[in-house]
């Protein structure tokens, strides 16, 4: 996950679990003082059939 921050300069992370592309920001809600955030998930950009070329390929430590 990698930390970055939008136009306003609120800090949002993005990054990948496996083949999904995942976003997480921070909504304007508190519970018990703690902020709370809202995850996106969004299927990556890799066809489902490739998924286990691309586990074999992070097993090895390969990059793409």
């Amino acid at each position: 996950m990698y930390e970055r921050k939008n136009a306003r300069g609120r800090p949002y992370l993005t990054g990948r679990i496996g083949i999904a592309k995942v976003l997480i920001v921070e909504t304007d809600e508190l519970s018990d003082g703690d902020r709370i955030w809202q995850v996106f998930l969004a299927q990556g950009p890799y066809p489902p059939e490739n998924a286990a070329a691309l586990a074999a390929e992070a097993k090895q430590g390969g990059a793409r």
